[in-house]
């Protein structure tokens, strides 16, 4: 089955059959997640190298994900209360942050209920930028 499948759609494929609660693997392709990530994606990873935050990149991806673990109530709590616009995100009263100006860009491209998002915002300085919100801009 496996092979008529790679066949018809010219790629490997993984395949299994699920009856309900029993679920048994036939094949099952294991790529290496790096392989499937774009330049982007692993200038983010080889940045966290290169601030100490990993020794690699397999290191870097773990990190991401238990901060986006850790964090993600907060984060998705945040921006349900503007309804996914960033804009509308206000500093936080009575933060004290210095007048340097050590500029922080903030970039954010994604999808929220379903429609695309981007949202570029220049901070005068680190504390700034974190005085926004309860941390989505934290990392």
């Amino acid at each position: 089955m496996a092979r008529e499948a790679e066949h018809k759609f010219r790629r490997k494929v993984s395949w299994g059959v699920e009856c309900g609660t029993e679920r048994a693997l036939f094949t099952h392709v294991a790529a290496p997640v790096m392989t499937r990530l774009r330049q982007p994606e692993r200038q983010v990873l080889d940045t966290l190298i290169a601030g100490g935050v990993a020794r690699s990149r397999s290191e870097a991806l773990a990190w991401c994900v238990r901060l986006v673990q850790r964090h993600t109530d907060d984060w998705l709590s945040e921006l349900r209360g503007v309804n996914g616009n960033f804009e509308a995100l206000r500093a936080r009263e009575g933060a004290l942050c210095t007048k340097q100006y050590d500029p922080v860009v903030v970039t954010v491209v994604g999808v929220w209920q379903g429609q695309r998002v981007s949202y570029e915002r220049t901070f005068a300085n680190e504390c700034v930028k974190s005085s926004y919100g309860a941390g989505l801009f934290a990392f």
